[in-house]
């Protein structure tokens, strides 16, 4: 599955790139005013010369997000929620973050999960992260990975939702996490 999932990101991700290139290019053709383009620094021209008129510069270079859903493992399904933090590195247009997560899962014992996610995310809003988890519960813990794949919907210029589903790998047992995120970047 796992190996599926990165065939089908590796094949998409070329194409998710390009659809949001495309206006940009629509966009450069666009003659700009003489004024913007004398004026401009090297960090307007690079926004296309709109920085007086509010131009969106880009993905943000924080996200947190607040997740509620479930958590399914080989005994039980019980409700969880969970919180996340991304700093998306200055590099390849923002497209790829690094942060700490949390879950909490409230069924027969209350298991906790603390883990650091790295992610890279398409033009389109869609999400793949993967890191190293530790699980506690009933005083026991164990150490995993999990792989995670969202799809945020934006809602203006700050706020996402939208839906989120991962895999834990653990030594012993596999869970599965699937719910909404909801976030701001900022």
């Amino acid at each position: 599955m796992t190996l599926r999932v990165a065939g089908l990101v590796a094949v998409l991700w070329p194409a998710l790139g390009a659809a949001e290139e495309a206006p940009a290019a629509e966009h450069a053709a666009d003659p700009a005013p003489a004024a913007s383009t004398e004026s401009a620094g090297a960090h307007e021209e690079a926004a296309g010369g709109d920085h007086a008129e509010g131009a969106h510069h880009g993905p943000h270079a924080h996200h947190v997000a607040l997740f509620a859903g479930a958590t399914r493992t080989e005994h039980e399904t019980a409700p969880s929620v969970g919180a996340d933090y991304l700093f998306y590195l200055p590099v390849l247009d923002r497209r790829i973050g690094v942060g700490p997560l949390v879950d909490a899962t409230f069924g027969e014992h209350l298991e906790l999960v603390a883990g650091v996610a790295v992610a890279a995310r398409a033009p389109i809003g869609l999400q793949l992260a993967l890191g190293p988890i530790a699980v506690f519960v009933a005083g026991e813990h164990e150490f995993g990975g999990r792989l995670n794949l969202s799809f945020a919907f934006h809602l203006g210029e700050m706020f996402s939702v939208g839906p989120s589903v991962s895999a834990d790998f653990l030594p012993h047992a596999m869970a599965y996490v699937f719910g909404v995120n909801g976030g701001i970047g900022f």
